[in-house]
């Protein structure tokens, strides 16, 4: 590994090296089309479902049952064409500029009453904006790990849209080195359920912080209580954000923004517990933790789900290597598997508790010891997952269309 985190690549010459092509690149325009699929319908036919349908229902079950699994890795004369084409960053503000006009239209829509009148439609276009929001929370994530000022500014502006402007120090300089250990707010242990690790998360994520900022200006000789600690600057330009939306577009888009916030915490933090799920780095006799390798995190092989998420469900190379652009994350044989794709995880990790302890304990209690799983627990796993995309597709089915 080199000291800034990427994988020792051999010296190509430049006429051995393939650089990506349009046909490359054009794949991760699948959310700026979803988004614009989702706008449509919602403003010129009143459906507002169309992206929570495809993002839980129809994404899924392509993937599980129609599509092959998606192991395939870039050749090392492709990692470096591709590793520094800054073409790979136009999907990414596509859909999050998109999405930011989404909100801001639905928020001056509702504020001159066109829009969000019933409760059913004020849900219908607070799930249309959820929906294309939790792709904007994976843009704001690879952003965020971008090593150019003007990608991390926005995409820490993203997470301030729901008071985690402070998620960047703590998912940088925290649950990056203390991944899979009981000292990190952002891994799930094993046995805890989604709920007190909701809790946890977010009083433990601001802890962290507090503890980061503390440190650091200690060693400048300086006081926490001031401005120049970053979590109190945080705190106040959310705080005059919301305040901002208040004033200009009134109460009740005001609480719509509050409902948005409040369902992006929840998606953020089911998504980092489902992604670390009980898996455990060794100590040695000293207590030291063991480095972070390919096999601290949970990937998922799905295609249409790895466009979608900008390869994010390749987690651990991710982890092992964290200035990686999502163009180039691979997938490797000794990292854990889960059973079933994100976005189902989310849902039966956040809703049925019980079978997420029978679908995921034994898998990470066998990936922990390095054993192999039972052929019988695997046909559990299999029933289990069957089960929830039959149940997925059903509830969403009837709660989108009737």
């Amino acid at each position: 590994m080199t000291e800034s985190g990427q994988p020792k690549i051999k010296d190509l010459k430049e006429d051995q090296v393939r650089k990506p092509a349009w046909l490359d690149i054009l794949p991760y325009f699948l959310p700026t089309l979803l988004i614009i699929v989702n706008m449509i319908c919602s403003y010129q036919f009143n459906f507002f479902s169309i992206g929570i349908y495809f993002s839980f229902v129809v994404i899924p079950l392509i993937d599980s049952y129609m599509m092959p699994e998606n192991h395939k890795n870039l050749k090392e004369k492709e990692l470096i064409g591709f590793e520094k084409d800054d073409r790979f960053l136009l999907p990414l503000y596509s859909h999050l500029i998109l999405e930011y006009i989404f909100l801001y239209t639905n928020l001056y829509y509702i504020s001159q009453g066109v829009i969000g009148n019933s409760f059913s439609q004020f849900f219908g276009i607070l799930s249309a904006q959820f929906s294309a929001g939790i792709v904007s929370g994976v843009i704001g994530h690879e952003l965020i790990h971008k090593k150019p000022l003007r990608d991390k500014i926005f995409g820490t502006l993203f997470y301030s849209r729901f008071f985690y402007g402070h998620y960047f120090i703590q998912h940088v300089s925290s649950h990056h080195k203390m991944i899979a250990t009981v000292h990190d707010a952002s891994s799930g242990r094993l046995g805890e359920g989604f709920w007190p690790f909701f809790r946890r998360a977010l009083t433990q994520g601001i802890e962290v912080v507090w503890d980061f900022e503390k440190n650091r200006l200690a060693k400048e000789k300086k006081s926490p209580y001031t401005f120049e600690n970053r979590l109190f600057s945080f705190i106040t330009g959310q705080t005059i954000y919301y305040l901002m939306i208040l004033i200009i577009f009134g109460k009740k888009a005001f609480l719509f923004h509050v409902a948005l916030a409040s369902l992006s915490m929840f998606a953020l933090e089911v998504v980092n517990y489902v992604e670390h799920y009980g898996l455990e780095r060794k100590q040695d006799k000293n207590g030291n933790y063991e480095s972070i390798q390919n096999k601290h995190s949970w990937n998922t092989p799905e295609y249409l789900t790895g466009i979608i998420n900008f390869k994010l469900q390749r987690h651990s190379d991710h982890h092992s290597n964290v200035y990686k652009p999502y163009q180039i994350l691979s997938s490797f044989e000794e990292s854990p598997m889960m059973p079933c794709g994100n976005l189902l995880a989310t849902t039966i990790a956040a809703f049925h508790p019980s079978d997420w302890s029978k679908l995921m304990d034994p898998l990470a209690k066998a990936y922990n010891a390095n054993e192999k799983v039972s052929e019988e627990q695997k046909k559990i796993v299999e029933g289990l997952v069957l089960k929830h995309n039959i149940i997925n597709a059903v509830l969403m089915t009837y709660l989108c269309f009737f």
